[in-house]
Order: C-alpha cells, then structure tokens, then sequence
C-alpha cells in the first residue's frame, strides 16, 4: 500500500437511471477516460440481480460476462471500473484510478498526480449524464482513510483526519 498518498475524488450525487443503454455507455466512457490518462482500466466490481464479484475481476477473464449482463438488462445496484498496479494488494487502498456509478452517487477518484491530468469541470460536465444531479464535490484524503467511506458518509466528517473539502456544488 502506499502510504502518505493523497487522493483526490469527485463525486455527484443524485438519482441513478436503470437504463441500460446508460449503463453500457457509462462502463465504456470510463474505459476511455482511463485510457485517455494513458492508463489501462484493468479491473471491475459489479453487484447485480444475476453478479456479485465481492472482489474485483480482471477484464481479460470477465468483462464479456459483465458485458452481457449489462445487455440483457439486468438490474444493476453499482459498477465500478479501476486502474490497478500490476502488484496491488487491496484494490480499495491501491488503484491508480477508480471510478464508480450506483447507489446514487458517481464518483472519480485518483492519485493528486493522475489528477492533475484532468480537466475538472470537463470532467464534471461530461460525467454528470450519468446521473440525475443533485449535487457534488471535490475533496481530497490520505489514501488509506477510504474515500469511499466518506462518500457514503460512514462516518462523521470529523473522524476522517486528512479529509480537506475543496469544494461543494
């Protein structure tokens, strides 16, 4: 795990459309976006009426199954695409890039240095098709705190010792 890294995170709230033509477009535009930060997405985590990884899965052995599910409709709570080292042990503490839709939120989340890369109201606007927006916000934490568990608001604001919100809209 790396330590002492900051991540910086960009998340959206509002309500999530089932559709999906939404979903597929939205695993693809992250594969891209990705890729346009010149790394490769390399790993998913999918929970569904037919999947539930638990853990993350390498697209070489199963994005065609997640494909699939996603074209026949099925009902999905959240998706969420990763950039992972080669020698990751954790993917929630260890991605280089992760980005995830469902339960009401999308989210960006990457390394300060891999966020430099990208143009933050860009990046807001294109991704806010793929949520009913409501509201969102910029903020950054010490890797190994979990922005996860704050956009799930797990805990208390106060309980996160590094969180330093940048911005709200």
């Amino acid at each position: 795990m790396r330590n002492n890294n900051l991540m910086k995170t960009v998340s959206l709230y509002g309500s999530i459309n089932d559709n999906k033509e939404i979903w597929m477009k939205w695993y693809k535009s992250c594969k891209d976006y990705i890729e346009g930060l010149g790394l490769k997405a390399n790993y998913f985590s999918i929970e569904s009426a037919t999947m539930k990884t638990g853990k993350v899965m390498t697209m070489n052995k199963s994005e065609k199954k997640m494909s699939k599910s996603i074209e026949q409709g099925d009902k999905i709570n959240w998706l969420s695409i990763y950039s992972l080292p080669d020698n990751f042990k954790q993917a929630a503490f260890d991605y280089d890039v992760y980005m995830t839709r469902g339960r009401g939120h999308v989210c960006f989340s990457a390394s300060k240095d891999i966020y430099k890369r990208i143009v933050e109201n860009d990046f807001i606007n294109l991704f806010k098709q793929f949520i009913e927006f409501e509201s969102g916000e910029v903020f950054e934490m010490a890797r190994e705190e979990s922005s996860i568990f704050y956009m799930f608001r797990a805990n208390s604001e106060s309980d996160y010792e590094t969180l330093k919100l940048i911005k709200k809209f």
